[in-house]
């Protein structure tokens, strides 16, 4: 109930220009499972009780796959694995982001359209964002030269601002007029990170799929990389963890280091750092 609850929040809130819920009462996608993930991770501290609520809900769209027309993919993004490290989160590695990034930058070069993909990558490794606040950035989120608006937790129902680094806005930016040419008149055409999709019979537009994107660098590397096990999440745990490790260097308060990553030591340590990296404090 609790997850159905959340669900027609984001959908009331996200599509509320269309009056009639209906039309997105079996609708399940990328950024409101990222979103709902999210909030469970940080809802809960317990380990057990994240382990039996996902569960639970994996169970629940399982039994409701053709009901809500899941694909494998979606089901991916609710699961355990690679994502409670019950001693902290998953940061990626130094010389493994070297890799994946520079796998990232020769995909796009090699095919344009996965340079939408990328600069979620690189916004992800920039900000505090969570992945689906990214993936829901709206085509005029930017608010001026170094301010931006999102939205972050659905049930407060209202945009936020954030002051943000001009890479990152110049990032939005470059998305924008990426996607310029694929606007529709359909409700998707609010937001940033689209792509077309055509079949034999028609056109249309949807959101990008992240999930399956990272899942394919990380197919692309195999045995490459010191830990195969990451997830999108994941990029969100690296950057948080850049920003303690450059914080003490630096002599920045632990105060300080909070807001910038956006969450408190307490925070960090429980779910996006690794447990054993606390001997510098």
């Amino acid at each position: 109930l609790y997850f159905l609850d959340f669900k027609e929040q984001y959908y009331r809130f996200y599509y509320r220009d269309k009056s009639n819920y209906e039309n997105f009462k079996y609708l399940i996608d990328e950024n409101m499972l990222y979103m709902y993930v999210d909030k469970i991770n940080e809802e809960y501290s317990n380990n057990n009780t994240k382990k039996f609520i996902i569960s639970q809900i994996r169970h629940y769209l399982k039994f409701h796959k053709d009901k809500y027309n899941l694909k494998e993919s979606l089901l991916e993004i609710i699961s355990l694995k690679g994502l409670y490290e019950y001693s902290g989160g998953n940061p990626i590695t130094d010389n493994d982001l070297k890799i994946i990034y520079k796998e990232v930058k020769e995909l796009a070069e090699a095919n344009k359209s996965l340079r939408i993909y990328a600069i979620v990558f690189e916004i992800s490794l920039l900000s505090n964002f969570r992945l689906g606040e990214i993936l829901a950035l709206e085509r005029n989120c930017i608010i001026n030269d170094n301010t931006i608006r999102y939205i972050s937790k659905v049930s407060e129902k209202n945009y936020k601002e954030q002051t943000v680094n001009k890479d990152i806005i110049n990032l939005i930016r470059e998305a924008i007029s990426l996607t310029e040419d694929v606007l529709d008149d359909s409700y998707l055409s609010k937001y940033i990170f689209i792509e077309g999709s055509s079949t034999n019979y028609s056109y249309r537009i949807k959101k990008i799929e992240f999930y399956l994107y990272f899942k394919r660098i990380l197919n692309n590397l195999k045995g490459k990389l010191e830990n195969d096990n990451y997830r999108p999440y994941n990029l969100r745990h690296t950057f948080i963890d850049k920003v303690y490790k450059e914080g003490v260097k630096n002599n920045l308060s632990l105060a300080k280091i909070a807001t910038i990553a956006g969450n408190s030591f307490d925070t960090a340590k429980m779910h996006y750092r690794k447990w054993d990296d606390y001997e510098m404090y």
